[in-house]
């Protein structure tokens, strides 16, 4: 689609879209926003959804929360269907974000939260269903989370199968094997909905994990052949993904039997009790026969975000902000997503970020600061914001007896098709694919990853010349790794099929050595593509953050801070 481009919006007038509106393109079709809707023009339009099946749909879009087609739209010149409208919200994550604690963490997701998700999702099923509609495809990349993270909104809704349309493509990680030929039934759509719901709620497929004496890590495909989950007597998992307390027991009865070789396909009951209260791990974490584990700090709490400044260890709490394990600030409310940005010599400053700004205050509250941002993160100390389109550079100074805001522009980026993850900037630019790495003070780079065009950007992360991705495209995950030049103009890059998790876990040390955890039971240590050390059994897990002070390896978990040492 070339821009400017006019579209017929019909019975209703038309639409101009610029450039600027543009959001992503994908296999079908580009999407572009105008204020509280998005547009959906197909690049071939004898491929566009039928408007009979638009018809058939058209009870379940009245949903508030199912974003599915609304208005056809007309080309302007030959008057002919090339795509239709939906409704658009705001700063929104794919589902399978939450698969990840590191993601729960920052975000303040509470298991009740969860659980309330999770009603949400079943209850709008059950609605599509009432209707004569099956989901089929409801993998978690069909979709988002809110904001607030209060609501599941349903896209891809044009893939459904209507009683005149059938659906043929489904994501193989939550695909009923009791179906054939595409018989997709209620029944499948409970089945696949189980898999996902058991993910929100634990953070892991209930058949990759766990060890089974006949299949390897590997093999989850075989073991849903079978109906071998984490439930199934020949199944072990280990701590902390043994513990299923965060799965209401009403829940966990039925994945159980769904998940399970018996293959119930049954509505599952409402989840009304989570059961489930978050507590830190009683057990300290030892070493093992090749790691060295030493614990650092006990904060007592879990710790949502923890920074290294001037060698001093930052950490934030739900109630508290730590310097040096010791209290200087205690929240009297929530304040939002909270990181902090450095002040030499001083203590930080804390970064808040509401979705429409990001506050800065000291530790007595006094606000230092504050900058119009629709999306942030935080990287070397520093917070960068974007803002109408351009990447902004937050950095401190102490002067006069207080903290002095600099703000300094270091690049542009296409607003509305712009991720941002911890160390860059991931932007979709008419489909391909561009990073803008911030990888010195005052310094970003733009970088075209090719690699990376058309693919979903789920979890990404950039630190001291390594940038990872998790990506995923036609129903598949992949693990993208680039070896990035000092200046991040050029780069190496590896790519591994079928990662298992959606999202990356490493740090990377001064000197460039990278430890990245691939399992559970794998980490990597590297500093250059062809010098991988691979170590079986590291005394932490997908589940805790890896960090590191500038001298030693460290993770988080829960509210403890350990250092770790290969022996």
């Amino acid at each position: 689609m070339n821009f400017p481009y006019k579209v017929i919006i019909q019975g209703k007038g038309s639409e101009t879209l610029q450039k600027g509106d543009y959001i992503a393109a994908g296999g079908e079709g580009t999407v572009c926003r105008r204020g509280s809707t998005a547009y959906k023009v197909y690049h071939d339009p004898t491929k566009m959804i039928p408007l009979a099946k638009i018809r058939e749909l058209a009870p379940i879009v009245r949903l508030v929360n199912v974003l599915g087609p609304r208005d056809i739209l007309l080309d302007s010149k030959t008057n002919t269907p090339v795509g239709f409208t939906m409704p658009y919200i705001e700063q929104t994550e794919f589902l399978c974000r939450m698969f990840s604690k590191g993601f729960k963490t920052d975000s303040g997701i509470t298991s009740d939260m969860v659980m309330q998700l999770v009603k949400r999702m079943q209850s709008t099923i059950s609605e599509i269903h009432q209707e004569g509609i099956l989901v089929v495809d409801l993998n978690e990349m069909n979709f988002l989370l809110d904001k607030a993270f209060k609501d599941v909104l349903f896209i891809d809704v044009d893939s459904y199968q209507t009683k005149s349309f059938k659906a043929t493509a489904i994501m193989e990680s939550i695909r009923d094997r009791t179906v054939k030929k595409s018989a997709f039934t209620e029944g499948s759509d409970w089945f696949s909905f189980a898999v996902v719901a058991f993910q929100m709620y634990m953070g892991y497929h209930p058949y990759r994990k766990g060890k089974h004496p006949k299949y390897g890590p590997n093999d989850w495909s075989e073991r849903m052949d079978k109906g071998l989950s984490v439930f199934h007597p020949d199944v072990t998992l280990s701590p902390p993904w043994d513990d299923l307390s965060a799965v209401p027991p009403a829940h966990l009865d039925w994945f159980k039997a769904v998940l399970g070789p018996s293959a119930a396909r049954t509505e599952p009951p409402m989840p009304d009790v989570s059961g489930f209260i978050a507590v830190l791990r009683p057990v300290v974490v030892k070493g093992t026969d090749k790691f060295e584990v030493t614990l650092y700090r006990d904060y007592g709490e879990f710790v949502t975000g923890v920074w290294f400044f001037d060698g001093i260890d930052c950490a934030v709490t739900s109630d508290y902000v730590y310097v040096g394990g010791n209290v200087v600030k205690k929240f009297t409310g929530k304040p939002g997503k909270v990181s902090l940005a450095r002040v030499p010599g001083q203590h930080p400053v804390l970064a808040i970020h509401d979705g429409l700004h990001v506050t800065f205050q000291d530790m007595q509250g006094v606000e230092v600061g504050n900058i119009a941002a629709n999306k942030a993160m935080q990287y070397d100390g520093r917070v960068y914001t974007v803002y109408n389109g351009v990447l902004m550079q937050n950095s401190f100074v102490f002067m006069n007896g207080k903290p002095l805001h600099l703000v300094k522009s270091v690049g542009t980026v296409l607003q509305q098709s712009t991720q941002m993850f911890p160390g860059v900037a991931v932007q979709d630019v008419l489909g391909t694919c561009w990073l803008s790495i911030p990888y010195a003070e005052d310094r970003c780079s733009d970088t075209r990853v090719k690699e990376l065009d058309g693919q979903r950007i789920v979890d990404a992360k950039y630190e001291r010349g390594i940038f990872m991705a998790v990506a995923e495209k036609d129903g598949k995950y992949r693990r993208f790794v680039l070896f990035m030049s000092d200046d991040c103009a050029s780069y190496k890059v590896r790519i591994d099929d079928d990662p298992a998790e959606p999202s990356v876990h490493f740090t990377v040390l001064p000197n460039g050595i990278c430890v990245h955890q691939t399992t559970d039971q794998q980490v990597e240590v590297f500093r250059e593509p062809s010098k991988v050390k691979v170590v079986d059994g590291p005394p932490f897990h997908t589940g805790d953050r890896l960090l590191n002070d500038t001298t030693s390896v460290m993770f988080l978990d829960g509210g403890r801070l350990y250092t770790v040492r290969l022996k």
